[in-house]
């Protein structure tokens, strides 16, 4: 339930169980971006029908699962990790006179089939299935459960299904590993999530379009003395490291052409460390007549003129213009 819900302040400064699958690129909405400015910047994504009419349906689900089980439920509960400060959960209920004592019960509404295989297997979406994982971990941490498994009360599509999910303590450990480094290298700096594998998806979205609006047009720019003294040293080494790549790009392109120049009559060049330089490979430049072929661009629209002149460009490279590339050993 925890992560379908408007928190309360200090419950959206917390990981919830139903945040660890998008820390694991489990979630089909919502990925670290959006958990990160929930945390650290209070942003919460707006409700929409579809949660409404979930939370609306749940005593309806307890009613169901009530009457397939014959168990009773003591209804929702809040629980902080007694010693991973930063995990929360709420589970949607315990069944207290299951063959294995105190039994965790999650609700599920959903409109659609996918993930969900046969009733009384442990056949639910993967995002379902790690919250569930969670919460049993913290919940057996806790005491406050005796059984090894959480039962799934899936609505789905009006059709009332029963799963039963295994505790898994590795995944459970996993998740606990994950959710920590995530706070340490995250939330604690307030340093974004970033690196080249990280996805936006819908809510990441949403989140940076909130934290990081576009500037009005008629907006004053910002002045350097509003600034404080860390965000002056931010904008400083940016301003430095970009003349320093622009510096390092222009030396680049100076050597490369003294080596291609070397190398106008050599296939490459073999180095003492094992590697080499050579041409990088490109596609056989076709046969064009250039004449003809712009004489015939004159009767063409001036979009598909621009697109064939790029291509013509592309056909017709010479061999001197080949970028260099350094090929390390082949092991």
């Amino acid at each position: 339930m925890d992560g379908d819900v408007m928190l309360s302040e200090a419950e959206s400064r917390l990981i919830g169980a139903s945040d660890l699958p998008s820390l694991l690129g489990l979630s089909p909405w919502s990925g670290p971006v959006a958990l990160w400015a929930r945390i650290v910047h209070g942003w919460q994504v707006a409700g929409t029908s579809d949660m409404s009419a979930g939370h609306a349906a749940e005593d309806y689900n307890r009613a169901l699962y009530r009457q397939a089980t014959g168990y009773t439920l003591t209804g929702p509960a809040k629980w902080r990790h007694p010693l991973y400060e930063w995990l929360r959960c709420s589970p949607d209920d315990t069944a207290t006179d299951t063959p294995e004592g105190r039994r965790g019960v999650e609700l599920k509404r959903y409109n659609h089939l996918d993930g969900w295989g046969a009733p009384g297997t442990d056949a639910v979406p993967e995002d379902i299935w790690v919250q569930v994982q969670v919460q049993c971990g913290v919940a057996l941490d806790l005491g406050a459960w005796d059984s090894p498994s959480v039962d799934v009360s899936g609505l789905l599509r009006g059709e009332h299904r029963l799963y039963s999910v295994p505790h898994v303590s590795e995944v459970y450990g996993r998740c606990l590993d994950v959710g920590e480094r995530f706070w340490r290298d995250f939330v604690v700096p307030q340093r974004c999530p970033e690196g080249p594998s990280l996805m936006l998806l819908e809510r990441d979205a949403e989140a940076v379009r909130a934290l990081w609006p576009r500037p009005s047009e008629d907006a004053a720019p910002l002045e350097w003395g509003a600034l404080s003294p860390e965000q002056q040293d931010t904008v400083s080494r940016w301003l430095e490291s970009n003349a320093q790549r622009k510096r390092w790009e222009a030396e680049e392109k100076t050597a490369a052409e003294q080596v291609r120049f070397l190398l106008r009559e050599w296939p490459g060049l073999a180095l003492p460390d094992g590697r080499r330089i050579d041409h990088k490979a490109n596609a056989p430049s076709p046969k064009v007549d250039l004449k003809a072929f712009r004489v015939a661009l004159k009767s063409k629209g001036p979009g598909f003129r621009r697109r064939a002149e790029a291509l013509l460009k592309q056909c017709t490279k010479h061999e001197s213009a080949r970028p260099l590339v350094a090929r390390g050993v082949d092991k």
